[in-house]
């Protein structure tokens, strides 16, 4: 993908439990366009499954920059084979003490559940059998989309 800058997030480490973000940036910006959410939990059944969960996520509220001509309908109907989960919404501020105009803005959320699957040990050794390549190849549809997403909501940045 070009023009995406990544870094990792731990934000839960337990022994039964791991929860981790991958938040996409545009380059030379902090806050995240994309987050991955990855879970991994012991479901403590018998045959020592675990768990692994990936959600992507792309959360948007206008501010100085209106969005461009984007809407719900559309994003479900483009991605309909992603299963996609769209919020479209307007958020009422109000501004300072002297400036105490409402002011509404649009908001977007497009939330995918990209991997939710379960992995039996293999061996006594508490290995589980997962092809991590395959699913980062499997997230790359929806990684895809979420940045087209955004480049639809703002057209005109860089």
């Amino acid at each position: 993908m070009q023009k995406i800058d990544g870094r990792i997030s731990v934000n839960n480490i337990e022994p039964k439990s791991s929860s981790v973000y991958l938040l996409l940036t545009k380059p030379g910006y902090i806050l995240p366009i994309i987050k991955i959410n990855v879970d991994i939990s012991d479901t403590e059944l018998e045959n020592n499954e675990i768990a692994i969960n990936i959600m992507g996520v792309l959360e948007e509220q206008e501010h100085d920059t209106p969005f461009g001509d984007i809407s719900a309908k559309a994003i479900l109907d483009d991605y309909e084979s992603l299963k996609p989960w769209v919020k479209e919404g307007i958020v009422h501020r109000i501004g300072q003490p002297d400036e105490p105009n409402r002011i509404g803005a649009r908001s977007l959320e497009v939330k995918y559940r990209m991997h939710d699957e379960y992995y039996p040990e293999v061996d006594e050794f508490a290995h589980h059998d997962i092809d991590e390549e395959g699913i980062a190849k499997s997230l790359l549809p929806y990684i895809q989309s979420l940045q087209e997403i955004y480049s639809r909501i703002y057209p005109n940045r860089k």
